[in-house]
């Protein structure tokens, strides 16, 4: 069900109350163009819950994260917890314990804040992602939000509310804080009859950020499309190019496949945009073994910032100093020689650790679990 934006700029509207539900009471008058500013009905008793809107950029893990599973190469089944070694006393030490399920709300670095709606229909808005923003993984906001009034431009959002543990005083206090986080940007609160939203004026908004409009306002639903075409931009496969959303042209997926030397079957069996996140996941993995991208960073398949510097780090500080590799400074991000280098050495590592230790090597299927207990 979609909600139809107000006509007017300022006008008064319901919220949602603590069931969910439509509650008629106005939402708490701030000064929203002032930092700093607090507000006078923090003080009554009780306080209507402050409603914050915003896109839906990631996925409510309400179970926890999956349990991380060896899997056997040759049946493709997983294998047991414990995993058996030729000795008794190898087994012992070799015991696969899942790390408990963590419950995670994406909209954490916000501040405290419980999500009341996820997924929600807003009317009237469209939505643009910035390059800039989704390659920084420190950025919080991907997109930005701008106000058309057309009952046809409809982008999924998020309704959150400070979290109900808190008193009236630190409510308004994450609120605010929150608040003056999104308008980093340039971006101004407007009032909708889910609550509050940031909205951006694209005629003032920095010249320098590349946008490009996801159509039917789901961030989500376009999300592969949007890292494939950021990937081969960056491995420089897509020429000058602006960055859309359109599927790569032949050429462009011919460039990528001869210049990694991807088979042609596996395009074939799987699509070319999931060979080119499995390609980069891939890549992040090897470099995780290395403890040189953060464990806490999901390997998403984005070629961001995070992953280029570790890249450019794993090239001075490992590949120049094994000669046998024979590298050379290269001006493209991923160069086949690095590529091929850095997951070489991750095989060959392998290898060497599966003739000593044969259970052992199971672990390079989790990178997570092969960091913890023999970091390269």
């Amino acid at each position: 069900m979609a909600f139809r934006s107000p006509p007017s700029s300022n006008p008064v509207s319901p919220i949602l109350g603590p069931s969910h539900s439509i509650a008629n009471a106005r939402v708490p008058m701030m000064n929203l163009h002032a930092e700093g500013s607090t507000s006078a009905l923090q003080h009554q008793q009780p306080s209507p819950p402050l409603t914050l809107v915003i896109p839906t950029i990631r996925t409510q893990k309400r179970n926890g994260r999956r349990a991380l599973e060896a899997v056997s190469p040759k049946t493709g089944k997983p294998y047991p917890n414990r995993l058996k070694g030729h000795r008794p006393t190898q087994s012992a030490s070799l015991d696969i314990i899942p790390p408990p399920p963590i419950e995670e709300n994406w909209v954490a670095p916000l501040g405290k804040f419980d999500i009341e709606q996820d997924g929600s229909e807003l009317e009237g808005y469209q939505m643009y992602a910035v390059e800039k923003w989704v390659v920084d993984r420190s950025k919080f906001m991907k997109v930005v939000v701008v106000f058309t009034g057309d009952p046809k431009d409809v982008i999924s959002v998020t309704v959150v509310t400070p979290s109900s543990k808190l008193t009236n005083e630190q409510a308004q206090m994450e609120y605010d804080n929150a608040c003056r986080l999104l308008r980093r940007d340039g971006a101004r609160p407007r009032q909708t009859v889910l609550g509050v939203i940031l909205t951006t004026n694209l005629a003032s908004f920095r010249s320098d950020l590349n946008i490009v409009r996801i159509p039917g306002g789901d961030y989500l639903a376009d999300q592969d499309k949007l890292y494939v075409n950021i990937n081969l931009l960056r491995l420089g496969c897509g020429g000058r190019t602006a960055l859309t959303l359109e599927s790569p042209s032949e050429s462009i997926q011919e460039r990528f496949k001869q210049l990694y030397s991807i088979p042609a079957i596996a395009v074939q069996r799987l699509t070319f945009e999931h060979v080119v996140l499995a390609f980069v996941k891939l890549v992040q993995s090897a470099l995780m073994i290395y403890d040189l991208l953060d464990m806490s960073d999901e390997r998403d398949g984005l070629l961001g910032d995070a992953t280029v510097d570790s890249v450019q780090r794993w090239t001075l500080e490992i590949g120049e100093k094994l000669r046998e590799l024979g590298l050379e400074p290269a001006e493209r991000i991923l160069d086949p020689p690095v590529v091929a280098s850095i997951l070489s050495v991750v095989a060959s590592t392998r290898s060497k650790l599966l003739a000593l230790l044969p259970t052992a090597a199971i672990l390079f299927n989790i990178p997570e679990l092969l960091q913890r207990h023999w970091p390269l």
